[in-house]
């Protein structure tokens, strides 16, 4: 708690916004959680939270990647789920200080709920919800088709036609091809960057 209170840098508190206890005695891990809660969350705005995801957020556009890594990348990629959870925790930490019900773990019930708070909009609210849901379903796939962590969609076309189709339109916005996904994750970023 010292070290949150008077060390710790802004995006070390934002990443604390998922912490929940695991191992150990649960009592002290739910009186840690219950401590550090007023360094996460802003009663006031908060500048430097809003900086943090920003610079967070640059870092993606610029296309932070991966030594040698090719194809589109669904979790890191500018519209990708890192940078739609990172602006749903921006406005969770800017928010969640005076209004406590606001402070969630995950990003699909934290879209709903600046959105029921009227701190995003219904089309933003859409948008943004649907972007995460199809991405996780591409996620999924590409890691069931690895046996191991993957985000970055296959190179070959052939694989990737696989992909799209295996997605039926079921799973939030539907694409066909790698050129509309690559819309769809634009159009997030944008969407990402104006609600900040």
């Amino acid at each position: 708690l010292r070290y949150y209170r008077g060390v710790a840098q802004d995006w070390e508190l934002q990443a604390l916004l998922k912490l929940r206890p695991s191992a150990g005695e649960a009592t002290l891990g739910r009186e840690f959680v219950e401590q550090v809660q007023e360094r996460i969350y802003c009663n006031e705005l908060s500048l430097s939270a809003i900086r943090t995801a920003a610079q967070s957020l640059e870092r993606i556009r610029r296309g932070v990647t991966r030594h040698g890594a090719t194809g589109l990348d669904v979790k890191s990629g500018p519209g990708g789920l890192r940078e739609i959870e990172f602006a749903a925790q921006c406005l969770q930490r800017v928010h969640g200080g005076r209004e406590p019900w606001l402070r969630s773990s995950g990003a699909l019930f934290a879209l709903r709920k600046l959105h029921d708070k009227g701190h995003i909009g219904t089309a933003e609210f859409r948008q943004l919800g649907e972007t995460y849901t199809l991405l996780r379903a591409i996620e999924h796939r590409l890691q069931c088709r690895h046996g191991a962590q993957a985000h970055r969609l296959p190179e070959a076309a052939r694989e990737q036609a696989a992909l799209f189709a295996s997605l039926g339109g079921g799973a939030g916005t539907a694409v066909k091809d790698v050129a509309e996904l690559k819309r769809v994750m634009r159009s997030a970023s944008e969407l990402c960057a104006r609600v900040l």
